[in-house]
């Protein structure tokens, strides 16, 4: 059974991805399906497990650089089903709140700031999905959003659903690790009861502070490289000299020597060129191997290779 017949309506080819993406760069995903029920996730799931065909999540497109020559499979992004926020379980002094993957992080913080609910305040301003921050364990300013977590709801590629409690999850520092070909549905978290001044003067602070030290009105995918121990990234790249470093339309940001910026005109190759010139240079300069922070997806070569068992449209 060919993947239109078996999710009618949900599956389209040659999509666009960098309109899905902050940075804005990148190729075609080859078929992008968007499931709308955990029964259609499922399905989906395994027949790209029958299939053997590559694929990843895309949540809010926050934390990925999509190359130029796009992806040769399958983009899964999940559907608004899965962007539900409910509080399912309160006391005197916490409240607990499930939120799906594909609801926008910035959401949450408004909701909880909204209920006067302490917890990820420091979560303002990153943009993405719920999805996309757990898996990239998001934080900032010394918060991560692993302390919040009371569980996730997982799904894997036979369609077993699981819910994995905190002392089950390997989170570390900017990942979360999962079994290959897991897709999280959903997040549990536990915040305690405040006042919604208090919270919301707490995320003034935390916006204020992130506005002031970040580039405003230029695509980039937030930082790109993880910190190394005891050290700040982009404190290595300032002292390299690389801030404003250019390659074709692309440079590193001089508010923040961590960002890698554009206007529209850049390319992902100049960006991964780009990337490969940071880490070089700090590598030869203070001996230390930058590791990126966002995801690299896809292929360099010019248009998608197809394969004859991919009619995506025969039934």
């Amino acid at each position: 059974m060919r993947l239109s017949r078996l999710l009618p309506d949900r599956a389209a080819l040659d999509v666009p991805l960098a309109p899905l993406t902050t940075f804005g760069l990148g190729g075609p995903a080859e078929v992008l399906v968007r499931p709308e029920s955990i029964d259609e996730l499922a399905r989906l799931l395994a027949f790209i497990q029958s299939e053997a065909l590559p694929f990843f999540v895309l949540g809010g497109g926050s934390n990925v650089l999509v190359r130029d020559g796009g992806f040769p499979g399958v983009v899964i992004q999940l559907g608004r089903v899965f962007s539900r926020i409910t509080p399912v379980e309160s006391s005197s002094r916490e409240i607990l709140i499930e939120a799906g993957a594909a609801a926008f992080l910035a959401r949450l913080v408004n909701w909880t700031r909204n209920k006067g609910l302490s917890g990820i305040e420091f979560l303002a301003g990153i943009p993405g999905w719920i999805g996309g921050a757990l898996v990239m364990n998001a934080g900032a300013q010394g918060g991560e959003i692993s302390r919040a977590v009371r569980s996730i709801t997982v799904i894997n590629q036979e369609g077993r659903i699981q819910e994995l409690a905190r002392a089950q999850l390997g989170f570390g520092y900017r990942r979360l690790d999962l079994p290959q070909g897991t897709v999280i549905l959903k997040g549990l978290f536990a915040l305690r009861r405040s006042s919604p001044k208090e919270v919301k003067d707490r995320v003034k602070e935390v916006l204020i502070r992130r506005r002031a030290g970040q580039p405003q009105g230029l695509k980039s995918a937030g930082c790109v490289f993880k910190n190394p121990p005891e050290e700040a990234a982009g404190r290595l790249i300032e002292m390299a000299g690389l801030k404003g470093r250019t390659v074709g339309h692309a440079w590193v940001a001089h508010e923040h020597a961590n960002f890698i910026v554009h206007r529209g005109r850049a390319t992902a190759g100049e960006v991964l060129d780009l990337l490969d010139l940071v880490r070089s240079e700090v590598k030869t300069r203070f001996g230390v191997e930058l590791e990126p922070e966002i995801k690299i997806v896809g292929t360099d070569s010019p248009g998608l290779p197809r394969r004859r068992d991919r009619n995506w449209s025969r039934p």
